[in-house]
């Protein structure tokens, strides 16, 4: 049953496109186990009329005040809506809406689709270049907005794959959402440094920029076509922290599975000041023709 907390929450999303019709909403039973989690969130299966849906739920809210959990949710709502802003394009994921009573903080529901690196495990033979490609795509039309909107959390679990086998990126938006937490309980995800830009690592600020997309789109690059996280070598994400914020990268000789004319990209899109990485529609040029040139 939901909480007269979560009600009085979701009247805090702005746009009522957020909310879903009450005969659509997935349920969750109370016993059933989340099926897979992350630092940022717990997941769950459920179904939809006529779909299976991932249900998102926000973890490290427990410990927030009401106060402080309608202030989230209203940031959510916001984020939610800029994401909106940028349907439909086939390189952009959609999502269903907000749902109150799952946890802390109005769960998320997506489509349950794979992910790009699920989706990569299972294929063999698949074109890891056209799906960067699509990624690029994503990223232009987002980065060509006014003012341009900013993903600050890519990386392969962010990438969806549709039913036409094309990737789409997801989660745009609410990647601040876990800082914010963390900011407020003191745990986050720390392992996602390792597609973290330097400048970032030495700001207090946790707003993610053009430039610091496109270093994430290198590192996520990587990790699509290895196989293997960025800084697989380092055993401990402080290690890869200490690498970025010292200006080393990837060692390629560990990167056999790369290209040549692909690495020399990743390179560019992975330098130290942000000025001199390439823009979005640079990476797009770069890897489409890179993609003719191999088939």
């Amino acid at each position: 049953m939901r909480s007269d907390l979560s009600l009085d929450l979701l009247q805090y999303c702005s746009e009522h496109v957020l909310k879903l019709p009450e005969a659509s909403r997935p349920e969750v039973a109370d016993h059933q186990p989340e099926f897979m989690h992350s630092y940022d969130f717990s997941l769950f299966s459920s179904e939809m009329p006529g779909e299976r849906v991932l249900v998102k739920v926000w973890r490290g809210a427990a410990q927030l005040s009401n106060d402080q959990r309608k202030q989230i949710t209203k940031r959510i709502s916001q984020e939610l809506s800029t994401w909106k802003s940028l349907l439909p394009h086939p390189n952009i994921a959609a999502f269903k809406g907000l749902l109150p009573g799952y946890g802390h903080l109005p769960a998320l529901i997506l489509p349950l689709r794979l992910n790009a690196k699920e989706y990569i495990a299972i294929s063999p033979g698949v074109n890891v270049l056209k799906l960067l490609v699509d990624i690029a795509e994503g990223l232009v039309h987002m980065h060509n907005r006014k003012p341009p909107i900013i993903h600050g959390k890519l990386k392969g679990s962010n990438i969806l794959i549709s039913a036409e086998g094309h990737a789409q990126i997801s989660d745009i938006g609410i990647s601040n959402i876990p800082y914010v937490l963390y900011y407020l309980t003191g745990s986050g995800d720390v392992e996602y440094a390792r597609w973290l830009a330097p400048e970032l690592m030495n700001s207090d600020s946790s707003d993610g920029t053009i430039q610091s997309d496109v270093y994430a789109f290198g590192m996520t690059a990587l990790e699509l076509l290895t196989g293997r996280p960025p800084f697989s070598h380092r055993r401990h994400a402080a290690q890869a922290i200490r690498d970025v914020v010292t200006g080393l990268r990837p060692p390629k000789e560990r990167c056999t599975e790369v290209d040549e004319n692909v690495w020399k990209l990743l390179e560019a899109c992975w330098m130290h000041d942000p000025a001199k990485r390439p823009s979005a529609c640079d990476v797009l040029r770069q890897i489409t023709l890179i993609v003719k040139d191999t088939t």
